[in-house]
């Protein structure tokens, strides 16, 4: 169960700082706002987490190739890969916690 969440700089969300979550959420909020968004990046912090717990029985997989592999697939980021999924105009790096 997520009980917390941290993003900065990730597409439209400068800074997400999210604790404390209850077992069931409701997320809601205007249209281009970053719902999807932060739904995606649940989803695949999540699933590449899954897939590493698996892969690490047999071998000695890497987790950010884990989430970097998992987060192209559900992004499908175009140009830059993955860095555009980093917030436009910003001047720090992407970050994600959980």
């Amino acid at each position: 169960m997520i009980k917390s969440v941290t993003l900065k700089n990730f597409m439209s969300h400068k800074e997400l700082s999210i604790n404390n979550l209850p077992s069931i959420n409701i997320i809601i909020g205007k249209n281009d706002t970053g719902k999807t968004g932060l739904l995606k990046m649940l989803y695949s912090t999540i699933k590449s987490l899954e897939i590493y717990s698996i892969k690490k029985k047999n071998s000695e997989p890497s987790y950010k190739k884990e989430l970097a592999d998992k987060l192209s697939d559900t992004f499908m980021p175009r140009k830059n890969g993955l860095g555009d999924l980093v917030q436009k105009g910003g001047k720090d790096k992407l970050d994600a916690h959980k």
